[in-house]
């Protein structure tokens, strides 16, 4: 199937539940909406305040949420209410992301910060006090790229990116930061594998580096070097990676970049393997989500 009558830009093309697609429309102030299983596509579109520039479904399928200039809102799925409106950062959103379990959920701005919500104090909060994040990650210097939670919930670690060419490991529980690891280009997109043994960082220059999180090492802070301890790097794409996946047995990575290809690499052997054109993958143009 393909969906047409939309063009998306990067963190703002996210499924619902698993049967609708959303794609914020690029430089609109709407979002379309398509459902996965039909082949007669009925487009819908639905309304917001202002160009959305990230987008984010909750795993459940109970919430979306929307970065809209440098406020979040939170809209409950089953009645289309806006729940909340938050506004702790100081510039535009550039992504936001759920934990697996719809508990928490992450937004990052080009404010260089990063919060931690827990969204149960956010949907029960009393309307007359100003919702408050857990957590605020400031050791980035320059604008937040992309966003990846790990597993478990609240007791999952979450991954930040940055134009500042560093990618950081923080704890939800603590918003600790527990690894920073130094790139010499800014990293446009973050993922890990599901067992977390790795970390895939894409560069500006899309270039695919793939960092060892099981490095007897115990420093933090760490530049990024292409060992044999598991760090490898990935070459292939002519521009930003804009997104990454990895499958749910960890052997393949899957990656999308401006240069308007997806690439496939096989996971712990430096080798390209295939590169599929551009030619429907939910957009069109630089690809938006994997």
């Amino acid at each position: 199937l393909s969906y047409r009558g939309g063009n998306t830009s990067s963190r703002s093309l996210t499924v619902l539940n698993g049967e609708y697609i959303l794609g914020a429309q690029l430089c609109k102030n709407f979002i379309n909406v398509w459902e996965i299983q039909r082949k007669d596509q009925l487009q819908q579109k639905i309304v917001c305040p202002g160009i959305v520039t990230c987008l984010c479904a909750s795993p459940n399928g109970l919430y979306v949420l929307a970065g809209i200039a440098e406020a979040i809102y939170l809209w409950e799925v089953s009645t289309g209410n806006l729940l909340a409106i938050l506004s702790r950062h100081y510039q535009d959103l550039s992504c936001i992301h759920f934990t697996d379990d719809s508990s928490h959920f992450v937004s990052g701005g080009k404010d260089n910060l990063a919060l931690i919500w827990n969204l149960s104090s956010v949907v029960q909060m009393d309307s007359s006090r100003t919702p408050e994040p857990r957590h605020i990650l400031s050791r980035h210097s320059l604008p937040i790229t992309d966003i990846h939670c790990g597993l478990m919930g609240p007791q999952a670690r979450v991954a930040t990116a940055s134009l500042d060419q560093t990618v950081k490991v923080w704890e939800i529980s603590s918003g600790e930061m527990l690894l920073s690891v130094l790139f010499d280009v800014g990293i446009m997109s973050v993922t890990f594998d599901p067992c977390e043994y790795f970390l895939f960082c894409g560069g500006s220059d899309g270039t695919i580096f793939q960092v060892s999180l099981c490095s007897m090492s115990l420093s933090r802070d760490k530049t990024f070097q292409s060992d044999s301890d598991g760090n490898q790097v990935f070459k292939g794409h002519g521009n930003l990676v804009t997104c990454l996946s990895v499958s749910m047995d960890g052997t393949l990575l899957l990656s999308g970049s401006n240069d308007d290809t997806v690439r496939k690499e096989h996971v712990g052997r430096c080798w390209y393997d295939s590169s599929i054109g551009h030619r429907t993958l939910m957009v069109d143009g630089p690809y938006a989500l994997l």
